[in-house]
């Protein structure tokens, strides 16, 4: 995931990029773009904004709303195993 600006907006974003061995499976590409066209139509505060998704030159990506701060993924690397009182005030984000 990198940080990035959408200059037409004049807003920071997060991009993530579709892994390289994944852009060949043409199978998977269609689930990534069906799950994208999903992702955006969901409108929770706990849920990222999905902005565009795209291609370009082999490579997919997704924009999404940036949140500063950690990742979940991040968090677990670095506390497991999570107190339960932490863990579930996460889970109720």
């Amino acid at each position: 995931t990198y940080r990035a600006r959408d200059t037409r907006l004049s807003r920071t974003v997060a991009v993530k990029i579709l892994r390289s061995h994944y852009a060949s499976d043409p199978a998977f590409l269609e689930r990534f773009r069906r799950e994208a066209r999903a992702a955006a139509r969901v409108d929770h505060p706990n849920v990222v904004h999905v902005y565009d998704y795209g291609g370009h030159d082999g490579a997919y990506f997704l924009v999404l709303q940036y949140v500063p701060g950690g990742d979940l993924r991040r968090t677990i690397d670095e506390q497991a195993p999570l107190p339960v009182a932490e863990a579930v005030r996460i889970a109720r984000e």
